[in-house]
């Protein structure tokens, strides 16, 4: 008790000091107690044996074509020309990065025009990766959905 009310009187930090002396010897005891028990819990993996006797079967028709729904396609208009030889580089120049390019000739009553695309994609994400690359090389590409449904006679 004398040295708590000297540590008050001296300052917090002996304080500390002191009763950390007295509280060593008690923790001391704490930790060889724990370190003592010889005890673990078991752990049993039973996922391996359980995989190998079952079987996974997969439900196809979650992954059939919807009815009445018409697929689409989806192309990447690059750039337009009213040069032809114009177009042929930029498609040339594509195809050498490896892009699907390809060139559409578009005219009407006054003029023809000459379209760069690359594509068809099937799937959107598909064509919005390509997008970007194809932004990243300073063009600026259009997105361009259609039908890759044959049309019927009827139509």
């Amino acid at each position: 008790m004398f040295g708590l009310v000297v540590g008050l009187i001296a300052g917090g930090s002996a304080v500390g000091f002191y009763a950390g002396i007295f509280s060593l010897g008690a923790a001391s005891n704490v930790v060889k107690e724990q370190s003592t028990s010889p005890t673990k819990p078991a752990v049993v993996f039973t996922f391996p044996t359980k995989l190998s006797a079952d079987t996974v079967v997969a439900d196809s028709s979650a992954y059939g074509e919807i009815s009445g729904v018409v697929p689409l396609e989806y192309d990447l208009q690059v750039a337009s020309f009213t040069s032809k030889k114009r177009a042929e580089e930029l498609r040339a120049s594509l195809i050498l990065d490896s892009f699907q390019a390809s060139t559409l000739v578009v005219s009407n009553s006054e003029r023809v025009g000459y379209r760069v695309v690359v594509g068809p994609f099937l799937r959107r994400v598909e064509a919005e990766r390509a997008m970007t690359a194809l932004r990243g090389k300073g063009l600026n590409p259009i997105l361009v959905s259609k039908s890759n449904k044959a049309p019927s006679p009827q139509e």
